[in-house]
């Protein structure tokens, strides 16, 4: 007797698959599981048509956020070796604690800027709290300059 070999691939998947355990997404529900369509108790979801326990997802710890106001200076018209100085505002608008641990700024290169505190660093800002920093400008030069303020 001769099989075609359309017959002999099903014959093998029948054999392959008859053993084979059914994934968990299509095993029918015990007798102690309630269904959705019965309507789900409090504290748990409909997945799949079964109700199962509701887990929410821990976010882990409340972290702070630092924003700074105003978000970019400008000092204006000023006169080269005449100070000028702007305030800053460092906000924790996170929902957990915010460690300042200093303000400094980036490259300063010709060293015309300042930042002067009025409250020793490192700082630790609850949540809603503020810091006041000036920042001092003093121009040597004619030369535009641009620089960034670092909050670590």
């Amino acid at each position: 007797m001769r099989l075609s070999t359309a017959a002999c691939t099903l014959a093998l998947l029948g054999l392959a698959c008859s053993e084979a355990e059914e994934p968990a997404s299509l095993t029918k529900p015990d007798a102690s599981a309630v269904l959705c369509s019965d309507g789900c108790p409090e504290g748990m979801r409909c997945n799949g048509g079964v109700c199962e326990p509701e887990v929410k997802p821990d976010a882990g710890t409340p972290r702070g956020r630092a924003v700074v106001e105003p978000a970019e200076i400008n000092f204006g018209a000023f006169a080269l070796g005449v100070p000028v100085e702007v305030t800053l505002v460092v906000a924790n608008q996170g929902q957990g604690d915010l460690e300042v641990l200093a303000l400094e700024i980036e490259s300063n290169a010709a060293g015309e800027l300042q930042i002067l505190t009025a409250e020793p660093l490192p700082k630790v800002l609850p949540p809603d709290e503020s810091l006041a920093a000036r920042v001092k400008y003093q121009a040597t030069d004619g030369v535009e300059d641009h620089d960034r303020l670092r909050v670590i």
